[in-house]
């Protein structure tokens, strides 16, 4: 066939030269836009949140009455706030707000900052508030990138001051990191014990101490001199006594002069650490670089690895420095990863082209073509922002083998007709593929933060694609044409085959078209019917009388047959052959179908989680983890193992050798650990699970959240706080409840206790104590404070008071001890009682609603508890007043999330359509087409199950890839039959066969290359989860896809359609 008249105008002998050397600057271009780009080991996300924390003194009520309100007033108003939460607590509190795509941070940030400054006076005395969260950049943050360990023969103090001098200001220097921290050394502290008895007995107290103190070291300008013509300062300054602290005055009474050294005991040593950070058990002076988002890691890193190099140099010679941690080592292990999959991808495609065309010519073009793609598209990479990470990395690999098939269907078009009018069918394909992937972008910003460079990465390759595939590839065709037309090369033996193929197949068509029944039945089976999701009964509100009716009507009739005791006993011999490979599927992902962002493990990392009760203090917690550290040194499979404990918590995070992370060490190592970590009383351990089927370990007795909750939001806290209390009441007398139900504060938190101390009046009264001057007393057997500073002329060293009596004067002697109040002897026993007791709730408000959560555990399934769940809130909102109303809680959420997903996948569907409706002029061809994906999802559907694979976030992709691409088959199939019937005249049968035959060779090598483009996903195993579900995904669905196209396709679609619809584009 010639090709046509029009084509000879685009391009052109002298227009193809041209274009070519457009092609070639822009690769030129795009290599050298490759250093620019920004190579990250995560997708960042975009803080688009600040948060406002205050103090103040009293309860919760009292904090959130007179400062929580006052501060969400001013601030609910601040433009681009989507959601605002305020918590307070006893003496104070926290306000978040979160703001919509596209605010400006930096410009909100300083709204914020100023609104604080003009209410300030608004606040009662005492109260403050400072804003924190994101700042410049649009809130990305920092990333903590390497960590160095200095070690040298002298105290740890002066190892941090060294590194502070000589090391922390070069690196801070260096572009893209965003500081320097020290940590691992307790700073120094005079600490000055006193004893207050004696000084209570000299008339003196520990306000004068301090007193003393911070008239001693005063250092004030108090007026000026002129000497010389010249003004002088005078500043009054007194004796330097820096090491005799016991000589300084403190009042003369009596005649007599009392110094400090009279009444304490003056030390100088290291602060009590607050907390704990070790290496392999050794105590440790880290160094970390933190480094601004959205730069080249790699580059970064690079740069303060040289730079260190260099200062390392200039060290002492007693001092070594030892690099711990490299964010980019690990970013580099991927990168080779990934760039070893697309390689391996890239060679097996092109020997899949090669294989089937046995020309090197071929080779050749669709090699060029694809080099065009990829290096033109990192101009856009560039100009767009998108960033290189794992994802991006990726979604390069897995757009090769959609860009193969659009270069296989336009080589096979152009060689075999002249012209490109396929273009549009092309074009039209890759629409599906695009506007499938875009709407993941309708999920919840949590569901696509990992998503959004490998969507963005895909489109700007397929666009590209679109029109390199227009321009480029015919332009090429024309300077270096191919010997045979289209991709397998035509013989006698071949065509033989072809006509006998044929009339077979054609015989086929014919027998399954007369035979639709057949193929509908077998459609509807094998996808499946979902009556498992039937519930187990159903009821109807029975408006006249209030109550529900379970027995009437259709209600009635489903109850007494779906709903039966038989059926409900007997239903999975129903649901299996009736619910097909879906009910397989949902059988099989129930409870497996996590969507979280980090799916990955890259390698096995065992956590130890100690923590003690309240009153215990990081001393007593880091004896025990101790303990714990000096029996993990002893096994070698271990690489590394580190410390980290503050307050009454801590964490060991021990890592591997590479030759033992895929073994059985680390679960028996679990065990081990488990059985050494019972032993010790006094604190509660954790050790997560480290896979899927592996176990959480806890003797955790106290609770620290509920599996479930409801949460009630109103207006009004105390009418909200009875709602909570008559819902808790419901909730116990449910039997699966079984009482366990109350008051949820959020997992992982707890009510703080405080002692209260409750006096008798009468006695009070008859004893005539001065309570205020017990409360003093009290005060000073207890007194722990800083005092001041001194300057030893390098730095500033803390001055601590501290009462002997602190670790002497417990509960049992504020109880008992007798004391002496204005000549009155008494104790507290006798005047009054001390007793233990939870400070309140935190009171939480969201969007100016306030909000409690009321917790509860379920015997049963969770398919039952978020039926009684709904039934509780349907009834709960039925109830309330205007102002009231109740939801669920994070499990809720993630139920509708899986029906937001569901919903998804349904408006792709039906986007696709419409795609396809404008392209065809038809609503009958695009049903058909639309027909391919349901296929193709048995495959999916099958392959799980077989072969285990957890669904999750990669699986989710799979499908909404698979809608876009599966598609395309059909496409190209209707686009030729749609020619064949324009340049013939004739419809039917015979046309459509010889528009299969024409195309279904390309057809199939467009799914096989997808396919095979995939297969390099699959080398690490279930090591990446996401990239595997993804990968198992995809190529289990397009290969159905292959029945759907042969067998389906031809049986339902349309053949007698009007003539004048099958015009020539």
């Amino acid at each position: 066939m010639k090709p046509d008249k029009r084509e000879q105008l685009i391009p052109g002998k002298d227009r193809a030269f041209s274009t070519i050397l457009i092609m070639v600057v822009l690769m030129v271009v795009g290599a050298a836009c490759i250093p620019l780009l920004n190579v990250q080991y995560s997708p960042i996300r975009e803080n688009l949140n600040l948060t406002v924390s205050f103090g103040g003194s009293g309860s919760a009520r009292v904090i959130e009455t007179e400062v929580t309100s006052v501060l969400e007033g001013a601030l609910n108003t601040v433009a681009g706030v989507s959601n605002i939460r305020a918590v307070s607590w006893q003496g104070g509190g926290y306000i978040s707000m979160d703001f919509k795509r596209g605010t400006d941070m930096e410009t909100t940030r300083f709204d914020v900052s100023t609104r604080l400054r003009q209410i300030r006076d608004k606040l009662p005395e005492g109260a403050w508030a400072s804003v924190s969260g994101s700042a410049g950049g649009g809130g990305r943050g920092k990333a903590h990138i390497l960590s160095y360990t200095i070690n040298a023969d002298m105290p740890a103090s002066e190892i941090v001051r060294y590194a502070e001098e000589h090391l922390v200001t070069p690196l801070s220097r260096i572009d893209g990191v965003d500081g320097v921290e020290t940590s691992g050394a307790s700073p120094f502290e005079w600490v000055i014990t006193f004893d207050p008895n004696s000084l209570r007995a000299a008339g003196l107290s520990p306000g004068s101490l301090s007193n003393a103190l911070g008239r001693y070291f005063q250092n004030s300008i108090v007026g000026t001199q002129i000497i010389d013509d010249r003004m002088m300062l005078v500043r009054l300054k007194t004796p330097d006594l820096r090491g005799e602290l016991e000589r300084i005055p403190i009042s003369k009474i009596n005649g007599r002069l009392y110094n400090i050294g009279d009444f304490a005991t003056i030390t100088y040593q290291e602060q009590t650490p607050q907390s704990y950070n070790r290496i392999n058990g050794l105590n440790t002076i880290s160094l970390d670089v933190n480094a601004m988002e959205g730069i080249n890691t790699i580059t970064v890193t690079d740069a303060v690895k040289q730079k260190m190099d260099e200062l390392s140099k200039s060290l002492p010679e007693n001092y070594a420095v030892k690099l711990n941690y490299d964010a980019s080592e690990y970013l580099n292990d991927e990168i080779n990863r990934i760039f070893f999959r697309a390689v391996m991808s890239l060679a097996i495609l092109l020997l899949f082209v090669l294989a089937v065309s046995r020309s090197f010519r071929y080779l050749a073009v669709v090699g060029v073509t694809i080099t065009v793609n990829l290096l033109s598209a990192v101009i856009f990479y560039k100009l767009f922002g998108v960033d290189i990470e794992l994802y991006s990395m990726a979604g390069i690999t897995v757009s090769l083998g959609i860009i193969i098939d659009t270069v296989i269907v336009i080589v096979d078009h152009y060689t075999f007709y002249g012209n490109r009018k396929v273009m549009l069918s092309i074009m039209g394909a890759l629409l599906t593929t695009i506007a499938a992937l875009l709407l993941i972008f309708f999920l919840p910003e949590e569901s696509r933060a990992n998503l959004t460079d490998f969507i963005w990465v895909i489109v700007i390759n397929l666009v590209l694609s679109i029109i390199v595939a227009f321009l480029f590839v015919p332009a090429l065709l024309r300077k270096w044409p191919l010997k045979s037309k289209g991709v397998v090369k035509n013989s006698m033996k071949r065509m033989r085959r072809l006509v006998l193929h044929t009339a077979r197949y054609e015989r086929l068509v014919v027998w399954s078209r007369s035979h639709r029944w057949i193929y509908v039945v077998a459609i509807i089976v094998l996808f499946g019917i979902p009556i498992q999701l039937l519930p187990a009964s159903v009821s109807r509100k029975n408006t006249a009388e209030g109550e529900s009716d379970t027995k009437g009507g259709l209600v009635g009739l489903y109850n007494k047959t779906i709903g039966s005791k038989w059926y409900q006993r007997n239903k999975k011999w129903f649901e299996y052959p009736i619910g097909g490979t879906m009910n397989l599927f949902q059988k099989h992902s129930k409870g497996r179908m996590t969507f979280n962002r980090e799916e990955e493990q890259p390698e096995v990392v065992l956590r130890v989680q100690a923590n003690m009760a309240e009153g215990h203090n990081v001393q007593q917690l880091n004896e025990i983890v101790m303990e714990m550290e000096n029996w993990l040194q002893q096994f070698d499979e271990i690489k590394d193992f580190y410390t980290r404990l503050s307050g009454t918590s801590g964490t060991i995070e021990i890592h591997f050798k590479d030759e033992f992370q895929r073994t059985a060490f680390p679960y028996n190592l679990k065990q081990q650990l488990w059985g050494k970590a019972i032993r010790y009383g006094g604190a509660t351990w954790n050790i997560p699970s480290l896979g899927e089927n592996d176990q959480y370990l806890s003797n955790n007795v106290y609770r620290t959240g509920w599996s479930h909750a409801i949460r009630l939001y109103g207006y009004n806290y105390d009418l909200l706080y009875r709602y909570a209390e008559e819902l808790i009441d419901s909730l116990k007398a449910n039997r699966r409840v079984n009482g366990q139900a109350g008051f949820s504060v959020g997992y992982g938190s707890y009510v703080d206790n405080e002692f209260c101390i409750e006096y008798d009046r009468e006695k009070i009264a008859r004893t005539g104590i001065n309570l205020y001057r017990y409360y003093a007393y009290l005060g000073e057997q207890l007194y722990n404070n800083r005092v001041g500073r001194v300057y030893d002329g390098q730095n500033y060293t803390p001055i601590r008071l501290v009462s002997a009596e602190t670790d002497y004067f417990d509960l049992w002697h504020i109880r008992n001890d007798m004391i002496l109040i204005d000549s009155v002897n008494t104790r507290l026993n006798d005047v009054g009682t001390i007793t233990k007791r939870q400070t309140g709730m935190n009171i939480e408000r969201e969007n100016q609603e306030y909000v409690i959560s009321v917790g509860y555990e379920f015997i049963g399934s969770w398919d039952l508890q978020y039926r009684m769940q709904d039934e509780q809130i349907e009834r709960l909102n039925e109830q309330f007043p205007m102002g009231f109303r109740a939801g669920g809680g994070q499990g809720y959420n993630y139920w509708s999330e899986q029906k937001q997903r569901t919903v998804l996948i349904f408006v792709v569907i039906l986007v696709i359509f419409m795609i396809c409706a404008t392209l065809f002029e038809s609503f009958k061809q695009p049903l058909v087409i639309i027909l391919l994906i349901p296929v193709s999802f048995m495959g999916m559907f099958l392959a799980y199950p077989i072969f285990g694979i957890s669904f999750g976030q990669g699986g989710f992709a799979a499908m909404i890839m698979l809608c876009g691409i599966t598609v395309n088959a059909g496409i190209y199939l209707t686009t030729e039959y749609r020619t064949v019937c324009a340049l013939t005249g004739k419809t039917g049968l015979k046309s459509y066969i010889r528009a299969y035959n024409r195309k279904i060779v390309p057809t199939m090598l467009t799914i096989l290359s997808t396919v095979l483009g995939l297969i390099p996903f699959l080398f690490d195993g279930r090591q990446n989860l996401f990239w595997f579900s993804f990968a198992v995904g995809v190529m289990s669905g397009m290969l159905f896809s292959v029945i759907a196209v042969t067998l389906v396709m031809p049986v339902f679609f349309p053949l007698r359609t009007r003539k004048k619809s099958f015009t020539v584009w």
